[in-house]
């Protein structure tokens, strides 16, 4: 036999016992708490509820767009999803004489981060369309009359689009892969569902 066989095992009781063998006082419950409790609407909810109007020329959204868009990088987590996604768009894309692969690719992350996206509409000297350029959705701001528009870099700065140079496919929410081929023939859908 060796070594490691011949030791004497110690049985260890799983529970303490004392000289007099009765066993150990009971466990006693105790409490805690988090703090006080907090309610789930206040008075500071209230201001970010919806969307709001800035100086009554546009409306500001409800969250903060520059921090928005970080959320967009801060893992691998959260960019790898909205990439798959963009990028199985911009793969059954049809190209465009006006949008570029590289534009609708910007359109379509816009829209995935921000929820919104917009395109300027670029005109020649002979007032001709030439392309449809992705305007940023962390800068663009609706304005109060529905048909203006706003660049809004930050809270100094603004300039004002042309009028009807922008085109809003988002406003409604409800930009599907059918919707948005049927209405701006970018990307194929299937008309036999």
């Amino acid at each position: 036999m060796s070594e490691a066989a011949e030791k004497p095992r110690v049985r260890v009781p799983a529970y303490d016992v004392n000289e007099a063998g009765s066993t150990a006082a009971p466990a006693k419950a105790e409490a805690f708490s988090f703090g006080e409790p907090t309610p789930v609407i206040d008075g500071y909810d209230f201001f970010y509820t919806g969307c709001w109007m800035l100086g009554n020329e546009w409306y500001e959204p409800p969250v903060d767009f520059p921090a928005l868009s970080q959320t967009y990088r801060a893992t691998a987590h959260h960019g790898s999803a909205i990439q798959v996604k963009r990028n199985i768009l911009v793969r059954s894309f049809i190209p465009h004489p006006l949008l570029s692969r590289q534009a609708f690719s910007a359109l379509a992350t816009d829209y995935l981060v921000f929820g919104n996206c917009y395109l300027e509409k670029i005109y020649g000297r002979l007032n001709r369309l030439l392309a449809l350029k992705p305007a940023r959705a962390k800068y663009v701001r609706r304005g109060a009359d529905l048909s203006r528009y706003f660049w809004v870099p930050n809270w100094s700065e603004r300039s004002e689009f042309d009028e009807d140079s922008i085109i809003h496919p988002c406003w409604n929410r409800t930009l599907t892969r059918r919707c948005m081929a049927c209405r701006i023939t970018w990307v194929r859908c299937n008309r036999s569902t």
